[in-house]
């Protein structure tokens, strides 16, 4: 897979989740749980920060996200 640098739309779940952890470091388990709760880039525009949370993010990425 190319090195993902951006997300839209269009992302897969695979390609978000990567994208989270390159940009944010995030660990296994949260990227696991980006790919289980099925969060393509379109399903990613429609989440807040409550939804980051439960997905495990801590307050830091939720907020630059």
């Amino acid at each position: 897979m190319a090195e993902q640098n951006t997300i839209n739309s269009n992302s897969s779940k695979e390609e978000v989740s990567d994208y989270f952890v390159k940009k944010f470091g995030i660990n296994e388990e949260i990227r696991n749980n980006l790919i289980n709760e099925d969060i393509s880039g379109d399903i990613l525009c429609d989440l807040d920060k409550d939804d980051l949370r439960r997905l495990g993010l801590k307050i830091g990425p939720s907020k630059k996200f």
